[in-house]
C-alpha cells in the first residue's frame, strides 16, 4: 500500500467518539443471533422511504457462500448522493450518544482503528465475501463502527472501531482488497 499523509485530527473529538463508539459497539456484540453482516449494523435509519441496509445470503463468483451481505437501498456512489456518507456518520453518531449513557461506559476496550477510503474502492465484493460481510459490497466497515469522518488528498475517510472479535476478518478482508482502501490505523492521531 502507498503510504498515504495523514490528515490532521481533532483529537479531544477524536478520543470521545471512539469511547462512545466502543461502547455502543460493545452493546452490539450481545446480539449473538444475529449475522457477522448485521451484528454491527444495527444502526439501520431510512433513506426515501426505504432501511438504507439489507440482508441477504451472500453469494461472490456465482458461489453461495456461508455469509450475509449488506446491501444498501441508496447508491452511496451516485453523485447527488456524495453526501450519503457525511449523513449516515451524523445520524449515527447522534444515535450512539442517545443510546449510550455517560455513566455505563467502560474505558478500556480491546480492538483496533481501521481506516476506509470510501472513495477508493471498486465493487468487485471480495472483500466482503472474505470478511463473512462485515465490509460491505463498497468496501465500508459497519455503521457502528464509525466514530470519525475526514478526508485526505485522495479520499473521504472514516475511522472505525474493530471490536478484537472481528479482527481475523477483517485482517483477510484487508489482504484481498484490490483498492488498498483499508488499512490498520498505527500510531496516535496527528
Amino acid at each position: 500500500m502507498t503510504a498515504r499523509k495523514m490528515p490532521e485530527i481533532n483529537h479531544e473529538i477524536f478520543a470521545q467518539n471512539l469511547l462512545l463508539t466502543q461502547a455502543y459497539c460493545e452493546m452490539q456484540l450481545a446480539n449473538t443471533e444475529k449475522s457477522v453482516a448485521e451484528i454491527l449494523r444495527s444502526f439501520n435509519p431510512k433513506c426515501n422511504g426505504q432501511k438504507v441496509f439489507t440482508f441477504k445470503p451472500g453469494e461472490h463468483e456465482g458461489e453461495t457462500m456461508t455469509y450475509f451481505e449488506a446491501g444498501w437501498s441508496v447508491d452511496p456512489w451516485r453523485d447527488d448522493d456524495m453526501v450519503i456518507y457525511n449523513d449516515l456518520f451524523d445520524q449515527q453518531l447522534a444515535n450512539k450518544m442517545h443510546v449510550v449513557k455517560l455513566d455505563k461506559r467502560q474505558t478500556s476496550f480491546k480492538g483496533k482503528i481501521l481506516i476506509a477510503e470510501v472513495d477508493n474502492t471498486v465493487v468487485d465484493g471480495c472483500s466482503e465475501a472474505h470478511s463473512d460481510g462485515l465490509i460491505d459490497i463498497f468496501d465500508c466497515p459497519p455503521i457502528d463502527t464509525w466514530f470519525y469522518f475526514t478526508k485526505n488528498e485522495y479520499s473521504r475517510l472514516i475511522y472505525c472501531w474493530i471490536p478484537e472479535k472481528f479482527e481475523g476478518q477483517i485482517n483477510i478482508a484487508v489482504a484481498v482488497n484490490a483498492t488498498d482502501c483499508l488499512r490498520w490505523f498505527e500510531g496516535t492521531p496527528q
